[in-house]
């Protein structure tokens, strides 16, 4: 899988979490949500990976297979840039405490379409969407 893929599979979750929001499918929508922003993430790391590299460490692998958003913007190189934009945009870091609210867990959890919706304009505003910010990093 390369940046590209991760790039359309961040699209292509956005469009999947609208379609189960629209038919009543408000958990799946919110979890697909929430892999909507991972994939955006990784296509970020990805840019940072150089062809013939070997990982650095064993932690890099291990934390590039994982669903911890944290540990992503991290090896994303996103961390200063994030603090920085939330700073600026308040309607930005609405949105950015909005998907924290997402885990992998969530799975589990029984989500209503006021917590689908929410999750989904956090992520797929225009102006100041959580999306919107990770395309201008991959």
């Amino acid at each position: 899988m390369n940046r590209a893929d991760l790039q359309s599979l961040a699209e292509a979750r956005v469009e999947d979490a609208r379609v189960l929001l629209a038919n009543g499918r408000y958990a799946a929508a919110y979890y697909l949500c929430g892999y909507a922003v991972e994939c955006g993430i990784k296509a970020c790391v990805a840019r940072q990976i150089v062809a013939g590299e070997y990982p650095p460490d064993r932690q890099y692998s291990n934390d590039l297979f994982s669903h911890d958003r944290d540990k992503l913007l991290v090896r994303a190189e996103l961390v200063s840039a994030l603090a920085t934009e939330r700073a600026k945009d308040s309607a930005l870091r609405t949105n950015w405490d909005i998907v924290k609210e997402w885990s992998e867990s969530t799975r589990y959890e029984s989500k209503n379409q006021q917590d689908a919706t929410r999750l989904l304009d956090a992520i797929a505003d225009p102006d100041h969407g959580v999306l919107r910010w990770l395309r201008l990093h991959w």
